[in-house]
C-alpha cells in the first residue's frame, strides 16, 4: 500500500468560485482580487520554469485556493501533464485542454520541443476570462472550442473601462497571448509589469507580498549544478520508443543496470483528443520503500 500525503486544501477550485460569484451580486472577481490571483499563478510559474518544468495543463479547474476567501492563497494543482523543457517530449506532445492550448503545440511534431511559454499562454487565456468573464475561445462543444483554439483567432478589441480592462492590462494580456513563443513574455517579466503598479507606481499591500524569490531561484540553481553529478550517477536513461512503439519494454535492460533499484510498473491506453490517436503507455516508478531507503 502506497501513500501519498499533501497539503490540505479547503478552498474550491478557480472555476468553481467563479461560477459561484456569477449567481451573486458580486457577479465576477474584483479587479483587485484579479491581479492578486494572476500574480500568484505568475509567482507558481515563475518557480516551476526557474527549474525548466512544463505544467502543460493551465485551467481553471486545475488552480485552487488553499484557504476559502483568500486569493492569495491560490495553489497550482494537478501536474498528471508535467514535464521538463529539456525532456523528448515522446508521450503525448500535443497535451493541455482545448480552449487553453498554446498554438505551438498543436503544430509540434514529435521529435520537436516546445518551451515553458507554452504555459504563459494558457494563463494568458486564464487572464482574459477574468478580465471579460469570457473564454478566448468560445464554444457551445468540445470540437467548436477545438477548432476555435487552432485557428487561434483572438478578439482584443476589448472596451477599456479603466477598472478591469486598462491599458495596461491590456498590453500585459496581449503579450501572455502572442502567437510566436519567442516573443512571448516570461514569467519573471510578467511579474514585473506596470499592470500591477496603481497609478502612482505603488504596489498595493495585497500585492507586495506575493513575490518571486530571485535570490532562492539563484541558490537552486547553484546546488543544481552540484547535486548533478550524483544525479547521472544514478540515471537510468529510458530506452527511447519509435513510432513503431514496442508493445512491451525489454526489461533486462533494467536488470542488467548496476543500480539495484526496484520497478513497479503499470500500463494504461490513453486517447488524445488533441492529435486524436490512441497509444498505449508503460509507466516505470521506484517502489515507495525502496526510495525511503
Amino acid at each position: 500500500m502506497k501513500y501519498l500525503v499533501t497539503s490540505f486544501l479547503e478552498g474550491p477550485t478557480l472555476i468553481g468560485e467563479y461560477e459561484r460569484l456569477k449567481i451573486t451580486n458580486q457577479k465576477r472577481f474584483s479587479s483587485l482580487d484579479v491581479k492578486i490571483i494572476l500574480k500568484k499563478l505568475l509567482v507558481n510559474l515563475a518557480t516551476l520554469h526557474s527549474h525548466r518544468i512544463i505544467h502543460r495543463d493551465l485551467k481553471p479547474e486545475n488552480l485552487m485556493f488553499k484557504i476559502k476567501g483568500d486569493s492569495s492563497s491560490l495553489i497550482l494543482v494537478d501536474f498528471g501533464l508535467a514535464t521538463y523543457e529539456s525532456f523528448e517530449m515522446l508521450f503525448y506532445p500535443k497535451s493541455g485542454t482545448p480552449g487553453y492550448v498554446a498554438p505551438e503545440i498543436f503544430n509540434v511534431k514529435t521529435a520537436n520541443q516546445y518551451s515553458t511559454k507554452v504555459d504563459i499562454f494558457s494563463c494568458g487565456c486564464i487572464f482574459y476570462k477574468l478580465l471579460t468573464g469570457k473564454n478566448v475561445f468560445e464554444g457551445d462543444t468540445f470540437d467548436e472550442v477545438l477548432k476555435k483554439n487552432k485557428q487561434g483567432q483572438i478578439d482584443f478589441n476589448l472596451h477599456i473601462d479603466q477598472d478591469y480592462i486598462t491599458v495596461y492590462s491590456l498590453n500585459l494580456l496581449q503579450k501572455m497571448l502572442l502567437k510566436n513563443p519567442i516573443n512571448r513574455i516570461s514569467a519573471l517579466d510578467a511579474l514585473n509589469h506596470p499592470y500591477f503598479r496603481d497609478e502612482d507606481n505603488t504596489i498595493h499591500p495585497s500585492l507586495r507580498s506575493l513575490q518571486f524569490n530571485e535570490e532562492m531561484r539563484e541558490d537552486d540553481e547553484v546546488n543544481n549544478e552540484k547535486r548533478q553529478e550524483e544525479e547521472d550517477k544514478n540515471y537510468i536513461q529510458m530506452p527511447k520508443i519509435t513510432r513503431k512503439c514496442q508493445s512491451i519494454w525489454n526489461i533486462t535492460f533494467f536488470q542488467q543496470n548496476s543500480q539495484k533499484t526496484v520497478f513497479d510498473s503499470s500500463s494504461s491506453i490513453d486517447y488524445d483528443p488533441l492529435s486524436g490517436s490512441k497509444s498505449a503507455k508503460l509507466t516505470f516508478c521506484p517502489l515507495v520503500s525502496q526510495v525511503l531507503e
